[in-house]
């Protein structure tokens, strides 16, 4: 059973770490909207309203705070694979030992 949970916890952080790269992506193009809507109000070409700036600035404190998130929580899955029964790697090199010994 504590196997089983200890697997749960990695594909748990495998499919987290998988998202990483998109959630870096959709952050470098809320970035560069944010960034290049600025400064074109800046150089005084004001296509954009206020309440669209503001609104990409949001978009972009949000994809940063999902990487945030993200990268918190793989912390957290990493504290509770290394403490689970059979998750740690001090665990599974004491495991690995025991087979050579025995012979396996």
């Amino acid at each position: 059973m504590a196997t089983s949970n200890s697997e749960e916890l990695q594909q748990r952080r495998a499919r987290l770490s998988e998202s990483l790269p998109g959630l870096s992506r959709k952050l470098d193009q809320t970035y560069r909207l944010s960034s290049d809507a600025q400064a074109l109000n800046r150089a005084g070409v004001t296509h954009h309203p206020p309440q669209e700036i503001a609104r990409l600035t949001e978009d972009e404190d949000g994809a940063n705070a999902a990487i945030r998130d993200v990268q918190r929580e793989i912390r957290s899955l990493d504290a509770e694979i290394k403490s689970a029964p059979g998750g740690g790697p001090a665990t599974k090199l004491g495991r690995a030992l025991r087979r050579v010994r025995a012979g396996r």
